[in-house]
């Protein structure tokens, strides 16, 4: 829409003004679309137009500059006179509007609009050829909204356009034989390996995602032929082979690009997900309950809650945590029943939530998946958490949180020591129904919005448990369990 500042003068009436200033980001593309004729009425002059602003002896100037912005140069302009052109413009720009959406004329009226090119959406894409992408993704999404029982609809986006919404979105890799409808996982293909797993990685030279086996480190980047566990042969397509999930933060942007435009539908950054497969943007709305706090599992029932411990034993155990590994350094051969023996100094996260549900421990093992077990019986049924375990780690040397006097380091979107590629490969297991995160470092909100919004692309139950959980967690099992 046209906006407007106006520069006083020095007259000494002050509904004399010396110069007006009307911005409109998109008005010299309007100026040569056909259906915006109305502009047309200004004579061209050189660098300039001439309004037909009436009662004045001499038409004003009208620079047009960069972005659209217009500048009105003469003497003694009457305010009353210009406000009357703009309003009769906004009218007109107004009535457009309304008649884009009236005709169903989606893509043109988000067009005509100026208020993208504005969010934090589009400058945080550098790449023109992808900003445009944008407006089509808003279209599709109408689209998708118009008609619920139409759960995807056609939406191209190559890897090289996937690549610059980077912070937008969450590649997940989605290897699949498509031979005869198999759907089976692709193997590496290294001959001497055979893993499922696959990581993504960014190649910042050539801008491009690509491939990289989780066990032996093979790249994947180009097409080639690859083999699947029942030994078809299959020609392999990167750009075919990343699904892209959007990120929470996407989904904000564009609840404010759909509140702005007025288009009469919002995103629901709880309920809806939405993510690109081969080419097609799937919409799924997501109302079953799927992320649980760590104080509904049946197996802290019992724990006393943070604020109900003493200040001192908060300190303990915060401390306490910096000192719990992963794994300990006697693990092999020991740790699926370490739990069940007497050496208390041989102590881990694994082995403390085992202790907690009786479970099992099995840090990355050739046949199991997930580093621990954590059975639980609710009201309907039993349920089989698998864990992902990740400790205090190294000091932090930067961006450290202080919880009750000691700093733990911090995992982010992009910095998440791995922990997206675990719940990925978690989360495409058919096996696995429920995910325990347990973090010895803080978790960010935009990393704890992407483990959520990947569990509910796959339908999967989560808790995630950070050093404010493990305070009770810890200060329960030392003073109850550990003596069992």
């Amino acid at each position: 829409m046209i906006k407007s500042s106006l520069i006083s003068s020095n007259h000494a009436n002050p509904n004399l003004f010396d110069s007006m200033i009307i911005k409109d980001v998109k008005f010299s593309e309007k100026a040569r679309n056909e259906k915006f004729d109305f502009i047309l009425e200004y004579e061209r002059r050189l660098s300039s137009y001439r309004t037909d602003i009436r009662g004045f002896s001499t038409k004003i100037k009208v620079n047009i500059a960069q972005y659209g912005k217009i500048s009105l140069y003469a003497n003694n302009i009457k305010i009353n006179r210009v406000r009357e052109w703009l309003i009769r413009i906004l009218v007109v720009i107004m009535e457009i509007h309304h008649n884009f959406i009236e005709s169903g004329n989606i893509s043109s009226y988000i067009r005509s609009n100026d208020f993208i090119p504005r969010t934090s959406l589009y400058h945080n894409i550098r790449s023109n050829k992808t900003r445009k992408k944008i407006y089509e993704m808003i279209k599709k999404i109408v689209q998708l909204k118009e008609n619920l029982n139409i759960k995807n609809v056609d939406f191209y986006f190559p890897m090289k356009l996937a690549y610059y919404f980077d912070r937008f979105l969450i590649p997940v890799p989605n290897l699949r034989c498509a031979k005869d409808e198999c759907n089976m996982p692709l193997l590496c293909p290294n001959e001497d390996c055979e893993s499922l797993k696959f990581e993504i990685k960014k190649d910042v030279t050539k801008r491009r995602y690509y491939l990289k086996c989780s066990k032996c480190n093979e790249e994947i980047s180009e097409e080639t032929i690859l083999e699947c566990v029942d030994n078809h042969k299959y020609n392999f397509n990167l750009d075919n082979s990343i699904d892209y999930i959007f990120h929470p933060s996407l989904k904000i942007e564009l609840y404010r690009i759909f509140h702005n435009l007025e288009l009469g539908y919002n995103i629901d950054n709880d309920r809806e997900l939405y993510y690109i497969h081969q080419n097609r943007l799937y919409r799924k709305d997501q109302s079953e309950k799927l992320i649980y706090n760590w104080e509904e599992l049946p197996a802290f029932k019992e724990i006393p809650k943070l604020d109900e411990l003493s200040k001192q034993v908060k300190k303990a155990q915060a401390k306490n945590i910096t000192q719990i590994l992963e794994k300990c350094n006697n693990r092999v051969g020991m740790c699926r029943n370490c739990h069940l023996n007497e050496e208390k100094d041989e102590i881990c996260l694994l082995k403390i939530f085992a202790k907690y549900s009786n479970g099992q421990a099995h840090p990355h093992t050739a046949t199991e998946f997930g580093d621990f077990d954590f059975p639980q019986q609710f009201s309907y049924g039993l349920e089989t958490l698998i864990g992902i375990a990740k400790s205090y780690g190294k000091k932090p040397t930067r961006n450290a949180k202080k919880i009750y006097a000691t700093e733990f380091g911090l995992l982010t979107f992009k910095n998440n020591d791995r922990l997206i590629e675990q719940f990925i490969q978690l989360s495409m297991e058919d096996r696995v129904n429920f995910i325990m995160v347990v973090v010895g470092r803080v978790i960010d909100t935009g990393l704890k919005a992407t483990l959520y919004e990947l569990a509910k692309w796959k339908k999967k139950k989560v808790v995630i448990i950070s050093p404010k959980h493990l305070i009770p967690i810890f200060s329960y099992y030392f003073k109850k369990l550990v003596d069992k």
